[in-house]
């Protein structure tokens, strides 16, 4: 899958349309239009680099994977939101702010345009002391979910790296294994459950064991 063509509009950084399209057609020596093969968005902090990928992420997926990309940050970021809120106002996470302010009546919208489909996002104005973004991993599909997957983000990196525990990380990378190693994965975690219930096990007969000889002091 290639994209085509990007449209947002009242999203995050992303006020009106016309500011928030990109055509990633090029044109071919034959004269025809084709997707680029290589895509480089550049620009200087604050310009939306980061704003146009979760645009992306949001209209594919119904979420943002950088904000759910882990219990700890999920709930860290969810809390932040909450504590955010203002009572009886509404609590923009995806919206553009400034829009009420511009021009309340502008609809957010978002529009992927690739070779395999096109795509686009409704957005869900929220409701009086409330957030616009739930911070659900169950909002994505199950069919849209392996986006997280194809897409690789410089948070995603850093997240791994620096964040991610240990456990977390040797998980990400089983789920991306087949074969000999998955294989060898699920007889560790086999053996492991085994030794749980041994460990149980002997936890229950000390305790009898226990129970006897005070029965025969007494």
């Amino acid at each position: 899958m290639k994209i085509k063509r990007v449209e947002i509009q009242a999203f995050k950084s992303y006020i009106y349309r016309k500011d928030g399209t990109f055509d990633f057609m090029v044109n071919t020596l034959s004269g025809e239009k084709k997707p680029a093969n290589l895509i480089s968005i550049y620009a200087p902090n604050g310009f939306g680099k980061t704003a146009f990928y979760d645009a992306v992420d949001y209209c594919i997926t119904n979420n943002i994977s950088r904000y759910i990309r882990g219990t700890r940050i999920r709930r860290q970021n969810k809390k932040i939101g909450t504590n955010n809120n203002l009572k009886g106002e509404k609590q923009y996470i995806l919206r553009n702010r400034n829009i009420e302010k511009v021009n309340p009546d502008l609809e957010t919208i978002i529009e992927i345009e690739t070779t395999d489909e096109s795509y686009s996002r409704q957005y869900v104005k929220p409701q009086n002391s409330s957030m616009d973004y739930r911070f659900n991993l169950n909002d994505t599909p199950d069919d849209r979910k392996f986006f997280r997957n194809v897409m690789l983000t410089q948070e995603a990196i850093d997240a791994f790296l620096r964040e991610d525990s240990p456990a977390n990380k040797y998980e990400k990378f089983i789920e991306n294994q087949v074969g000999d190693l998955t294989n060898i994965d699920d007889t560790r975690q086999r053996i492991n459950r085994m030794l749980e219930d041994i460990n149980r096990e002997d936890k229950s007969l000390n305790k009898k064991l226990a129970n006897i000889k005070l029965d025969i002091e007494t």
